[in-house]
């Protein structure tokens, strides 16, 4: 975006400043709107940090110097100094979020009528509301992190465009940041990520949109990148609890386990999952830090997801052997601890150990397995998506043998596996006005609990509790999940 606007000055509807309108001569009243950032490298302390939202205004224009009235260089400035601001706000990160409250509390106003027509994705009943609804939708020229959110969770990709592009007339020059987080403490690719709308995913990113921010702040849990969304959401998918989670195999050291869960992820079903999740991968940096932290901590099943859907990209990193060698050293950290327990005889510690020697033994059958065999498995994957279970099942029983990573014995069948999805019913406003499924039907074969997370985040049943309906959108934690496998196991 130009820094200097020739927008007719009837139609640019301007925000006050803080800028006296006195007839004062024009260097004066330009000294008025930048002493501030020219005294800010002499009076401010040395260890102040650049701050995104407010970076440092520029000079006016060459082509200032033509007028002859001080009130109309100034107001041409201002102009300037908004369109500045407008783009540098809408390309920074931007963190925390600057939205002032009453913004917050009209947006909300008008939050049940936003939300019909972003359902149906239309543009122009959009940009009706926008210019009605500036106010509740813009704050310090840029589109609000809120109304953004909203755009992604109901997967209007018409709108979403519209937004970030802010080419429109109608949007006056403002347009929405991609990488400004919100009131929750959670990025734009994050509610993407949880909606597995990979449409929209890739429209973030075309438009500037960083896969390695975190969620931050007390109402989320932190440290959460996109990739992790994607990833925990899928493990809640009922074909992976209903089969794995009370599988006793795997504390027992039995590779059943391992050869299950591979089976499992081929699935048609897993298709839309595994697509994300490698696109995630993709633009995260620390995709192997990530793979690492799981195994270290025990959690082979988003270990698994991660491999086989970045499995390209950890060859391409040398990720493999990496992370056969942290293993490796791993294991000899805990065989030096194990004496240590074996002469003090702590029960508990001593079965602690042997639980994670067994775990990276699986770790490494899980590695080698999709070293060997993961290319030939997500082909497959790409490529048979409406083969029927049973066939899935025998074709990645021949590919394992094919590569010898194949179990040795009974092989996976369809009778050992539990996989007839929930017959939930669809729930309002999953089909767009083209008949397609927003979510891709993914959302009937997630867990009751997980479908009304991503589908109805929105709700607002009670407006009173709109507050607390969204800092649970993406706040889904480990000790939650646990209670709901507790009662499953029990």
């Amino acid at each position: 975006m130009s820094t200097f606007s020739s927008e007719p000055e009837s139609t640019v509807p301007l925000q006050p400043m803080p800028m006296p309108m006195q007839e004062v001569h024009r260097t004066e009243s330009v000294e008025a709107l930048s002493d501030e950032d020219s005294n800010s490298d002499t009076d401010e302390s040395p260890t102040d940090e650049y701050d995104p939202w407010e970076p440092p205004r520029p000079r006016p224009h060459p082509s200032l110097d033509q007028l002859t009235c001080p009130v109309q260089y100034m107001r041409k400035y201002m102009i300037q100094i908004r369109d500045f601001l407008a783009d540098a706000r809408a390309t920074n990160i931007i963190v925390p979020d600057r939205t002032a409250t009453e913004t917050r509390i009209q947006f909300y106003r008008i939050y049940d009528r936003l939300s019909t027509v972003l359902r149906k994705d239309s543009v122009a009943r959009f940009l009706s509301i926008f210019q009605k609804y500036t106010d509740s939708l813009v704050c310090g020229f840029v589109i609000t992190p809120q109304t953004l959110d909203l755009i992604i969770a109901q997967n209007a990709l018409r709108c979403a465009k519209l937004v970030l592009e802010g080419k429109s007339p109608k949007l006056w020059g403002q347009r929405a940041n991609p990488n400004y987080i919100t009131s929750f403490g959670y990025f734009p690719l994050h509610q993407a990520a949880e909606t597995f709308s990979v449409d929209m995913i890739e429209l973030l990113l075309r438009h500037g949109a960083s896969a390695n921010q975190r969620t931050s702040g007390d109402r989320i849990v932190e440290g959460l990148l996109p990739l992790h969304v994607a990833i925990e959401n899928t493990c809640q998918h009922k074909y992976l609890e209903d089969n794995l989670l009370a599988d006793q195999n795997y504390w027992k050291g039995n590779v059943e386990y391992i050869y299950k869960l591979v089976h499992l992820l081929c699935l048609p079903e897993m298709k839309i999952f595994l697509g994300t999740t490698r696109l995630l991968a993709t633009h995260t940096d620390s995709v192997v830090d990530e793979l690492w932290n799981y195994i270290k901590q025990g959690k082979l099943v988003p270990a698994a997801i991660l491999l086989l859907a970045a499995q390209r990209q950890f060859h391409n990193l040398n990720g493999f052997d990496m992370i056969k060698d942290r293993i490796g050293d791993y294991m000899v950290t805990l065989a030096r601890e194990g004496f240590g327990v074996e002469s003090g005889k702590n029960a508990k510690a001593k079965k602690h150990l042997k639980e994670m020697k067994v775990h990276l033994i699986n770790a490494l059958l899980l590695v080698k397995i999709i070293l060997k065999a993961g290319e030939a498995l997500d082909g497959y994957i790409q490529t048979h998506s409406e083969a029927s279970h049973q066939e899935v099942l025998g074709k990645v029983s021949a590919v394992l043998q094919n590569y010898d990573v194949g179990p040795i014995g009974k092989e996976i069948c369809i009778e050992d596996l539990n996989c007839c999805p929930y017959d939930c019913g669809r729930p309002d406003g999953v089909l767009d006005e083209h008949g397609a499924s927003v979510f891709h039907s993914l959302v009937f074969l997630l867990r009751p609990k997980s479908l009304k997370i991503i589908c109805n985040n929105f709700f607002m049943g009670n407006r009173g509790h709109r507050f607390d309906q969204g800092r649970h959108r993406i706040t889904y934690t480990r000790s939650s999940r646990e209670k709901s496998c507790n009662k499953e196991t029990t």
